[in-house]
């Protein structure tokens, strides 16, 4: 029986070479300075069963390739500073494509003492109930290949050891994620505005007012061209020597407005409407028809119609979600899904957006431009051909997550809404 010390073997030149800056074959990664290999087939025979049962316990397969055993002492090896030595090599296979997973000791059912001091085949490592114990996987979908590995640090005889072995690679080619598709449904690809891609809508006809000397006059209607009453029109006027005054005009049943402009040079700098929505009023800025609000003589006079469109102002809705890796671990892609109740607070029907972000380390993303009104939200995690439902909840509310949350904003101060901030899990 073969009952030799790991310590030894590190410093017999026989049994074990220098591996700093060549690849491991198994990883085909560069290795963290000063890891020598041990080539003692006992070693690796007793280190081989522990990858084994590592491989096992994660529901893989083992691989092919023999397992592979390295460590740091002496002069590699520096007391505390184990986790300099694990970080560096995750950033190799990070870098190399793969996506790699760490476990420590508390998250791992099997016990290495059993295993490496079972029956006549024990290998002694001098393992001791102080050695801290780190485990790995690391998946590379491009390569089809599946690394796992097992570090033991045994600061007390200034050593860290390092095994690393191929598993059975499990995943699967990703399926495309499911199409979307509907007259009124877009996959929003762009979160910074997701109506960007969104047929203009037509505008209604304006009705036909001359202009009059020293008034402004015009109309307020909906998306669908009906009038709007109580609309507020603000127009500045800037006379010689700099004096600035305004008006405010409100408009009437059939939604005209006409006032009196002071003299100067006049320009309307606000149209706003109030809507009810929510047990709110909610006060939304409106459109001018033609697309842009014109400087004019006080003593011409002008004509300005106005529009209520639930989005493209300033103050058009937002919806923030937000999502942590412990709680919705990293891969696949997570779908966000707004479907619209009813008609927008604009009086037109509105759209279901599908907003797709890949979820990494957690995320933290805004779709803005969101027209206003009442939806839905749902969320899905896409991932190897499957969705899997993820709740959702108001981020800045207690209470327990839902499969579905109704999105309905808020005002925000004078003009315009609030931002709807959404916490996801699973």
């Amino acid at each position: 029986m073969l009952r030799a010390s790991l310590a030894v073997l590190v410093f017999v030149a026989s049994f074990s070479h220098a591996a700093e800056d060549a690849p491991s074959p198994v990883a085909k990664v560069p290795l963290p300075t000063g890891a020598v290999r041990l080539d003692d087939k006992g070693a690796v025979k007793a280190l081989t069963g522990l990858v084994n049962a590592w491989v096992k316990e994660r529901g893989l397969e083992p691989g092919k390739a023999p397992v592979e055993v390295y460590a740091w002492s002496g002069a590699g090896y520096k007391v505390g500073r184990s986790g300099v030595t694990r970080a560096a090599l995750e950033r190799a296979l990070t870098a190399d494509g793969y996506t790699v997973e760490n476990f420590d000791r508390e998250r791992v059912n099997l016990n290495p003492f059993d295993l490496l001091h079972k029956g006549e085949q024990t290998y002694e490592l001098n393992l001791s109930s102080v050695d801290q114990q780190h485990y790995l996987v690391a998946v590379n979908a491009a390569k089809q290949r599946t690394v796992v590995g097992v570090w033991i640090d045994q600061e007390n005889q200034k050593r860290q050891v390092l095994v690393l072995g191929e598993a059975g690679f499990k995943g699967k080619k990703a399926d495309p994620p499911p199409l979307v598709q509907g007259d009124r449904v877009i996959l929003v690809k762009d979160v910074a505005n997701v109506m960007k891609d969104v047929p203009v809508a037509k505008l209604p006809e304006p009705a036909k007012l001359t202009a009059e000397a020293r008034r402004a006059r015009g109309t307020a209607v909906d998306a669908a061209g009906k009038p709007l009453a109580g609309a507020k029109v603000v127009i500045e006027s800037s006379a010689v020597g700099g004096l600035v005054t305004s008006v405010t005009a409100t408009t009437d049943a059939k939604g005209q407005y006409d006032v009196a402009v002071p003299d100067g040079v006049c320009k309307v700098v606000e149209a706003t409407y109030k809507v009810r929505s929510n047990d709110a009023d909610l006060n939304l800025e409106l459109h001018p028809l033609d697309g842009e609000r014109e400087h004019f003589p006080a003593a011409k006079g002008n004509v300005e119609h106005f529009v209520l469109r639930s989005h493209g102002e300033r103050k058009s809705g937002a919806v923030r979600a937000l999502w942590f890796a412990p709680v919705i671990p990293p891969g696949g892609t997570i779908e966000v899904t707004l479907t619209p109740v009813g008609k927008l607070l604009d009086g037109s029907d509105g759209y279901t957006f599908v907003i797709r972000v890949a979820n990494k380390n957690g995320g933290d993303f805004t779709f803005e431009n969101v027209p206003v009104g009442r939806y839905t939200m749902t969320a899905r995690l896409l991932e190897d051909g499957e969705a899997t439902p993820v709740r959702l909840k108001r981020a800045t509310t207690d209470g327990n997550p839902a499969d579905s949350l109704p999105v309905e904003f808020e005002p925000a101060g004078r003009l315009g809404v609030k931002r709807f901030d959404v916490a996801l899990s699973f």
